[in-house]
């Protein structure tokens, strides 16, 4: 909650500003990706109009190769596992692919200029020009509910003695 802007060093002047409640912001050079709703958009630098809008939630952007991967987050509460390729400039979609989150990105690493190397319920090593590349599979997280279901019961017998329950959404 606040005001997003852009502030020019060489003429102390704000170029814009937008009042804003709640968003993410990835930057990069001329790059200014924001997010709300999960929504992604281009912002032009200079003005902070948007360039382009996109259904798809960038999780990660490449200012080199100017390409932003993400995954379409519609109104469903079911995650799509299919990783969409956005090109930076206009907004379309480059290439997809399968790349399961069920447990999210643990970690992202750069093996060249165009291949990167998702960790995310397993390893996938990905051409981010065409989406080629390999996967390994594997489990990279649990399952466990129990303290969801202690947290829950706690917060039943809370309110049971005091009238204000607590549970757990996790």
């Amino acid at each position: 909650k606040g005001f997003l802007a852009v502030y020019d060093l060489q003429n102390n002047k704000t170029l814009w500003s937008h009042k804003i409640q709640s968003f993410d912001i990835q930057q990069s050079k001329d790059m200014l990706i924001r997010t709300i709703d999960n929504e992604s958009s281009r912002l032009n630098y200079s003005n902070g109009r948007k360039l382009w809008g996109s259904k798809y939630r960038i999780f990660y952007i490449d200012p080199l190769l100017k390409i932003g991967l993400g995954y379409y987050t519609g109104s469903s509460m079911k995650l799509s596992n299919i990783l969409k390729a956005i090109d930076l400039l206009d907004g379309s979609v480059k290439w997809e692919r399968e790349l399961i989150r069920e447990f999210g990105w643990d970690e992202i690493l750069h093996l060249n200029d165009s291949v990167i190397l998702i960790a995310s319920s397993g390893l996938h090593a990905i051409n981010l020009i065409n989406g080629e590349g390999w996967d390994y599979q594997a489990i990279t997280g649990d399952k466990n509910y129990t303290a969801a279901i202690a947290t829950t019961a706690a917060g039943v017998a809370l309110g049971l003695l005091t009238g204000t329950y607590v549970y757990s959404t996790g």
